[in-house]
């Protein structure tokens, strides 16, 4: 499993507001209307609020607590309250119970094509003594052109990756019963978690961006936890890489639509067990859980969407780049091999998929990638089929050579699983984002046809073999095989 990061980490760092700057509100005159429906269904002596105006975006929490929001939303959830945690498209029956001769329609807010907004400044709220309820829709309606921005994205994702599969398929030429080997959904949990570590906005969009790391603690788990869809009849590795990828955007869209529908009163909707704790104000203090996701004013800001394209461009470029690394290494059973008869950098970038580390230590290293036929026998160079990682998808070639050497051995001589708490030591990766096994030691040169494959005479120093197993304990001195690989053809 990928190591997510968690809600709580993600909300600790990115859920600091920005600063309340000092003003002073600007109380607007009242003008008391009579025979409400408001003023029948809340107590006419609660607090209804009043318009101040200071900038959203500095004031948040003094606008929200003007407006006396947590009372007044409280007030009114009770009152919509239909038992079971159903709310019954609360937003629009308070627009109504203050305006009752207005267009209803655009107030809903139980659908990603919904308008779910209003019209009138707070002075008109105000003019109706209910000034807190403005404020009170107003984040209603930033919070819902959130989550449909952010099913919008999703479904780029997913139209990016459909494409991408096929053209991976093809640039690796994935074999059908290979497929299932690049782990779609945990390349895209992982992707999404190495989006959320690289979330540092503050301030005005510190909200939603905090938001936006922490779904992928709800819905990471459920999509990487998901097995890939069996091979398809015809073996077509496409269509079942589409699939795959279909079921996992899938799963993101559903966790949209469940808080859509909890925090707006959805058919189906309940507030109490659909409501994740990372959609409310921490420690916020509200009878109702549909009142602790707008606590403070959170959603008062003037860009409530502002971050999520950024969010979702690094998501798609890193899932982009490990399901490619992911079908190279698991079609081909790629090794990285630091060879030490490459032992200068002309030598070594000789090859076009090696590379020079100069401050390797305690010497030099000479990276590359050899590869295992079906039969066992090490093939050196795989050449050609390595080089679209460079030369297509973009990974850095040094930065993931790195990457992997820094992983296997943080990981005990063993590939690793993505950990977006923690980044290696050299690149600014986040820890084991490439993974493949790894060897060193120089490559034994058979100058004749009897032998069937490579033989690497290895570097008994190094960390060749995981540390539990006999092959490191006794120091194996050969592989993959002892000895040098007689072909069957043989005949000297």
């Amino acid at each position: 499993m990928v190591f997510l990061p968690s809600a709580s980490v993600l909300s600790a760092v990115l859920l600091a507001a920005s600063p309340l700057v000092a003003g002073n509100p600007i109380i607007h005159s009242r003008k008391e209307e009579n025979n409400l429906p408001i003023d029948k269904i809340l107590d006419p002596g609660m607090n209804k609020g009043k318009c101040n105006d200071l900038s959203w975006d500095e004031n948040r929490k003094k606008i929200w607590d003007s407006g006396n929001g947590k009372e007044f939303l409280d007030a009114w959830i009770d009152k919509n309250d239909k038992g079971h945690g159903a709310t019954n498209g609360w937003p629009q029956s308070l627009y109504s119970s203050i305006f009752p001769s207005a267009d209803q329609s655009g107030m809903s807010c139980i659908s990603y094509g919904a308008d779910c907004d209003i019209e009138g400044d707070c002075k008109a709220f105000q003019d109706k003594g209910n000034a807190g309820a403005f404020y009170i829709l107003k984040s209603v309606k930033n919070f819902h052109l959130y989550l449909a921005e952010y099913e919008k994205r999703t479904d780029w994702l997913r139209g990016k990756l459909l494409t991408d599969v096929d053209t991976i398929a093809h640039d690796f030429a994935v074999p059908a019963p290979k497929a299932g080997s690049l782990l779609i959904s945990t390349a895209m949990a992982g992707s999404l978690g190495i989006a959320a570590t690289g979330l540092g906005a503050i301030g005005p969009q510190a909200p939603a961006m905090a938001i936006a790391g922490s779904m992928v603690s709800i819905f990471g788990p459920k999509i990487e936890a998901m097995n890939p869809p069996p091979e398809d009849r015809n073996g077509d590795t496409t269509r079942m890489l589409q699939s795959w990828i279909n079921s996992t955007v899938d799963a993101m869209a559903d966790e949209v639509k469940t808080v859509r529908r909890a925090v707006f009163g959805g058919p189906g909707g309940n507030q109490y067990t659909e409501i994740n704790d990372i959609y409310k104000v921490k420690d916020y203090k509200s009878k109702h859980p549909i009142t602790a996701v707008f606590g403070d004013g959170r959603w008062l800001n003037e860009n409530p969407t502002a971050g999520l394209e950024d969010f979702f461009n690094k998501a798609y470029s890193s899932a982009r780049q490990i399901l490619a690394f992911n079908a190279l290494k698991s079609s081909y059973d790629t090794h990285v091999i630091i060879n030490e008869r490459d032992n200068d950098e002309k030598k070594c970038n000789e090859m076009k998929n090696n590379v020079w580390d100069k401050d390797a230590k305690p010497y030099p290293y000479c990276y590359g990638m050899m590869w295992l036929d079906g039969k066992g026998q090490l093939k050196g160079g795989i050449n050609e089929r390595a080089e679209p990682l460079w030369d297509i998808y973009g990974l850095d070639k040094l930065k993931t050579y790195r990457n992997i050497f820094d992983c296997w051995h943080k990981n005990s001589g063993e590939p690793g699983k993505l950990d977006t708490n923690n980044k290696d030591d050299t690149t600014g990766l986040q820890r084991c984002t490439f993974s493949m096994d790894l060897k060193k030691g120089s490559w034994v040169d058979d100058n004749n046809d009897c032998y069937g494959g490579a033989t690497i005479a290895l570097d008994t120093g190094f960390l060749n073999f995981p540390v539990a197993s006999d092959d490191y304990q006794k120091k194996r001195t050969n592989w993959p095989h002892e000895g040098r690989s007689q072909s069957l053809f043989c005949n000297k």
